[in-house]
């Protein structure tokens, strides 16, 4: 191939998340293999230890990473630490292709436009989607011209993809499916928790932001008098913008012991080796690697029909499914959870057993054979 790859991250908020998985790992490989590689992601104050593999590799960073006013002023006050700019200089470097990864759409779209108008080849990664995030007519028209003329788009999830065409009024035909890197070992073999007690145990992992992921509508289920005479507890894992306010709505709703917020883990089987259920009640995603992950231990999702979440669970047969991010419909997919448990262990083995065949084993290997193959290399 002719030049190296640059990554561009646009992820805002935290210093790091799911939706960076996939192009870091990719990265690691393709250095490993001697192309040469270079990234640019947001500037934060907190340090990234995952950046710490590339070594002697290229990275910059632009922009400001929290979704504020005072990075509105300061990005407009400091136009050299533009996307545009950086980039400018980066390509100018020595680039074969660009790869953005955004978590939503359309993000850094000047950067992806000016690339478009230099003829800088690039890809884009779409790790997320939402009804809520319609553009309107002029940014739908620009980011039809710039996802039309991406060698590849890539999506984490068929649903996000069909959902932006309707945004957009255009079909993409260079888009295709990427499925996101696990950080459970695929070859394991399936068990189930040994509690020896008549309690169903359930995980609600992500971050918390509520508008997001729902704990809201979660919690309101859980408030329900027919949920306070039952056997059920929920652990919350993850850390997240709204904790504070969440901690206050299980207080309201009175869900004391029932729901215990147990913070950020990394030893993501230690979680499944003490429950046998997953509940994800979200209002936008990808394809969550905790679904992934949960399934590949062989663990019962109850999830809402949101982007990915439809693609890896068929209600009834390897999970269950809400048909909508609301109260009722949760309500309805967990009721159906609580009245099958006798039969979840195998419920556990047919999503241990599908998802070994929806997911390559190595998916960061897969996307970086594709960007080879895009670049020409």
């Amino acid at each position: 191939m002719s030049g190296g790859i640059l990554f561009c991250s646009t992820m805002m908020g935290p210093a790091w998340g799911g939706s960076e998985e996939l192009w870091s790992q990719a990265a690691l490989q393709l250095h490993g293999r001697g192309v040469e590689v270079k990234a640019m992601v947001r500037e934060h104050g907190d340090p990234r230890p995952k950046l710490g593999w590339m070594g002697e590799c290229r990275v910059v960073s632009y922009g400001m990473g929290a979704r504020t006013f005072v990075r509105r002023v300061m990005d407009r006050m400091r136009p050299e630490r533009s996307a545009v700019a950086v980039l400018a200089r980066e390509v100018g470097d020595g680039v074969g292709l660009v790869c953005f990864s955004n978590g939503g759409i359309g993000e850094e779209l000047e950067a992806v436009e000016w690339c478009l108008a230099k003829g800088v080849p690039y890809v884009l990664v779409c790790q997320a989607n939402a009804e809520s995030w319609w553009p309107e007519d002029g940014r739908a028209e620009r980011m039809a011209v710039v996802y039309a003329g991406a060698r590849r788009v890539y999506f984490v999830s068929r649903e996000n993809q069909r959902l932006l065409e309707r945004q957009l009024g255009v079909r993409l035909g260079n888009g295709e499916w990427v499925a996101n890197p696990y950080v459970v070992d695929a070859g394991r073999e399936f068990g189930w928790p040994g509690t020896g007690e008549d309690v169903l145990r359930c995980a609600a992992v992500g971050r918390l932001d509520p508008g997001a992921k729902g704990q809201d509508l979660l919690f309101e289920v859980l408030g329900r008098e027919k949920w306070r005479g039952r056997r059920l507890e929920v652990s919350l894992y993850g850390k997240g913008p709204m904790e504070r306010s969440l901690r206050r709505l299980a207080e309201m709703h009175g869900l004391g012991g029932r729901v215990q917020f147990r913070g950020h883990t990394g030893d993501v089987t230690a979680i499944w080796d003490e429950h046998e259920v997953l509940i994800l009640p979200s209002r936008l995603e990808g394809t969550p690697l905790v679904l992934i992950e949960a399934m590949l231990c062989g663990r019962v999702p109850v999830v809402t029909r949101i982007a990915g979440n439809g693609e890896l669970v068929t209600d009834g047969v390897n999970g269950y499914v809400a048909a909508y991010p609301e109260v009722e419909a949760l309500d309805g997919a967990l009721e159906r959870c609580w009245e099958g448990r006798a039969g979840l262990r195998e419920m556990g083995q047919r999503a241990y057993a599908d998802i070994r065949g929806m997911i390559p084993r190595d998916p960061a290997g897969d996307f970086a054979e594709r960007l080879l193959a895009v670049a020409g290399g």
